[in-house]
């Protein structure tokens, strides 16, 4: 029943834009994602181009699978179903962003693979990307994960503000700091980086209306940014933060960098949904008393 699903621990789409499938272990058609989907071990879920889907897991770990990506939900086991505390998923191919909780056992299971790497979970903000070349690269933004590569010895612990890449038949490269904190000339004449933050794509807080909604990332240090024309504030070592104003209903939010004569973009699209649902009564149409031990209600 619905008040059994409720409070039972699953893992279910919470949030949803653009067009997504889930293909269910054993079967052969694709189903179109929808809010409050519940995923089982063995689903595969597909995004499209400018598609998201947001998966809460049964132990609060949030997983956002962006445009573009394969993404298998290998095992889901709990303690309180399963005597067990694990987690498994695949990134075939794309990009996903993930908040882990914090493992505090070694019964606790996290692991995330790749064609070309096997990620194990600490407990972690992380990012993981998979190119067509099968190549992996894993961002953590905070915590700590292990890194292995599928096809030769090698091990790596990533931490804190660390990244790793793991080419297909190759060990993990050595962790490098994600943010550049110098100023070296080398920086400016890479490539221009800028990374928006997406820990939250819907907000139902009326406040956001008046307030805007916070927006954080980082940049190459020493480039300037705006949110739909408006500066946001940068700090010296490529940080940035601002709000920018929304709208009820679907928000695009243009992200633009300039620095050197160099110049980038990044869209960010989220959903603002502050009205309260409305409940219409049609039968009974007037309060009253009734004479009997049952009565019935209808409505919209």
């Amino acid at each position: 029943s619905a008040s059994s699903m409720q409070n039972k621990k699953v893992a279910q789409i919470k949030f949803l834009i653009g067009k997504a499938e889930v293909l269910s272990k054993g079967q052969t058609e694709w189903r179109s994602a929808k809010y409050n989907m519940v995923i089982k071990s063995g689903d595969r879920i597909k995004t499209l181009l400018n598609a998201r889907v947001e998966i809460n897991m049964p132990d609060g770990t949030l997983i956002k699978v962006n445009e573009n990506s394969i993404f298998d939900v290998k095992e889901i086991k709990t303690v309180e179903e399963d005597k067990e505390d694990k987690m498994s998923f695949t990134l075939w191919a794309g990009n996903i962003w993930a908040r882990f909780k914090k493992v505090v056992t070694t019964r606790q299971i996290r692991q995330i693979e790749s064609p070309s790497a096997v990620v194990a979970i600490r407990g972690t903000i992380l990012d993981m990307n998979v190119d067509n070349n099968q190549s992996t690269t894993v961002r953590v933004f905070e915590g700590s994960v292990s890194v292995i590569s599928k096809d030769v010895e090698g091990e790596v612990i990533v931490g804190t503000n660390q990244e790793t890449t793991v080419d297909k038949g190759r060990a993990p490269t050595s962790p490098q700091t994600i943010t550049d904190t110098g100023e070296s000339e080398s920086s400016e004449a890479g490539e221009l980086v800028l990374e928006v933050n997406a820990d939250q794509l819907q907000f139902t807080d009326p406040a956001v209306l008046m307030a805007g909604v916070p927006v954080t990332g980082r940049v190459t240090p020493r480039a300037q940014v705006t949110a739909n024309g408006i500066p946001l504030t940068v700090t010296p070592n490529g940080m940035f933060n601002g709000r920018v104003t929304v709208q009820e209903g679907l928000n695009s939010i243009n992200f633009e960098a300039h620095l050197n004569q160099k110049k980038k973009n990044s869209r960010l699209r989220l959903f603002v949904n502050t009205k309260k649902p409305q409940l219409n009564l049609s039968s009974p149409i007037v309060a009253g008393f009734l004479n009997r031990r049952d009565y019935s209600l209808s409505g919209a």
